[in-house]
């Protein structure tokens, strides 16, 4: 396989990055450490594999080395946070998308090297605001505005109001 998207994570986030990349056409490879996970994946057809993503031979066994971008979908930070850092190394210009779960997260992949990333829980509350203006009359157009509007500027507030909380009080990591 080359020219495809590799996907480090088969949960619902990096199984839903993969159904999107099957209907668009673009070629994939998926990698997880749950046994079950990958069963799945496999028994839909999909090509899923059993394998840590933040080790660099378990890439390079999925073809990193011929793809054109990685997605990061792990739900444990540290973990995610490697395997951004491993992708990075090996490749400076590979694009690297990221899932993170907050702020502090989105920070530390940053810092990592991931190309961007994606806060699910601001993210989420975009999608769910988003919907309810719809829904209640805003105009499409409008809704597109405010969105992309909030992503350019207020990304930046929501970092100000997290170093300002950091300074406050240190963050406590969970445990990996």
């Amino acid at each position: 396989i080359e020219d495809h998207v590799l996907v480090a994570g088969f949960g619902r986030v990096g199984w839903t990055v993969c159904k999107l990349l099957e209907r668009s056409g673009v070629p994939f490879v998926a990698l997880d450490l749950d046994m079950d996970r990958v069963r799945r994946g496999r028994n839909e057809g999909m090509p899923v594999y059993f394998g840590d993503a933040s080790r660099i031979e378990v890439l390079r066994a999925a073809g990193l080395q011929r793809g054109r971008a990685a997605v990061v979908t792990l739900d444990q930070p540290g973990l995610a946070e490697r395997a951004v850092g491993v992708l990075r190394a090996h490749d400076g210009k590979l694009i690297v998308v990221a899932r993170a779960r907050d702020g502090n997260h989105r920070k530390r992949l940053e810092a990592a090297g991931a190309s961007a990333v994606v806060s699910e829980a601001v993210e989420a509350s975009l999608q769910l605001g988003a919907k309810v203006l719809n829904l209640s009359g805003t105009a499409e157009e409008r809704v597109d505005e405010s969105l992309h509007a909030f992503r350019r500027n207020d990304y930046a507030l929501l970092d100000a109001m997290l170093e300002a909380r950091e300074e406050a009080e240190p963050v406590r990591r969970p445990p990996e």
